[in-house]
């Protein structure tokens, strides 16, 4: 009901369904049985660099440029080979972003071309921060990415409109409140459309945390359109 479970030839992804008790950026306790695999030796031989170059006066004051890039060759030696499948991968990313007043305007470009899952992907973004008096910050975000699988393939839209109010009322209680917009297609899984509400409150005190948690969302699939709520209240200690 809350996550679904994806099998690729070297790992297993668990991922939140949208509207679900999994928040985004939510913490998450998972119980798993590992079966055993056979005696192996491992060998990587990687090499990553990135370079970053930012403009601080004259006309175009604010730009930034970069990019990265990671090489890895990977051996696996087992007396069963078939177990295990190698990923040699090649990572190239480059992009910009530019700062002006309280927004940040970022685009990036990504080629990653793998053994397993490869994929390239464009990301544009622009963020609002500003910080009303002492204790309260405004966030306001926008992201579109667009995600080309070859293997298995796949296309990936999705069109992000987030907005976050916290006040700190002293330094051990803060409220936070997201409301974020979600626009999905993906070839494979299908549309996905609709809003998610969050408000939390929180009082912390050494080791001791008190928390409150509520979450509304109402999103639109091809399979169903759903409303979801959700409640929390909680205590955490820790030793």
């Amino acid at each position: 009901m809350d996550y679904t479970v994806t099998t690729f030839p070297d790992r297993v992804e668990i991922n939140r369904i949208v509207g679900g008790r999994i928040a985004s950026g939510s913490p998450v306790l998972i119980d798993y049985t590992l079966a055993p695999l056979p005696g192996s030796t491992t060998e990587n031989r990687a090499l990553f660099s990135g370079a970053r170059y930012d403009v601080t006066q004259g006309f175009l004051n604010g730009l930034g440029v970069y990019g990265r890039f990671a090489i890895n060759s990977q051996n696996i030696s087992s007396s069963q080979p078939d177990a295990f499948v190698p990923n040699n991968y090649t990572d190239i990313i480059y992009g910009a972003d530019y700062t002006i007043w309280r927004f940040i305007f970022g685009a990036e470009h990504q080629m990653h071309d793998s053994d397993v899952n490869p994929f390239d992907a464009d990301r544009f973004y622009a963020r609002y921060i500003h910080r009303v008096g002492p204790n309260t910050a405004v966030n306001l975000n926008t992201a579109y990415t667009v995600v080309d699988y070859s293997d298995p393939a796949n296309h990936v839209d999705l069109f992000t409109v987030s907005g976050q109010i916290q006040h700190n009322f002293n330094r051990n209680l803060y409220a936070m409140l997201t409301v974020l917009y979600r626009n999905e297609r993906d070839d494979l899984v299908g549309a996905t459309e609709g809003f998610e509400e969050q408000f939390e409150l929180r009082w912390s005190y050494r080791q001791l945390d008190l928390y409150m948690t509520i979450r509304d969302s109402h999103l639109n699939t091809i399979n169903q359109d759903e409303s979801f709520q959700f409640f929390q209240l909680g205590l955490r200690r820790e030793f």
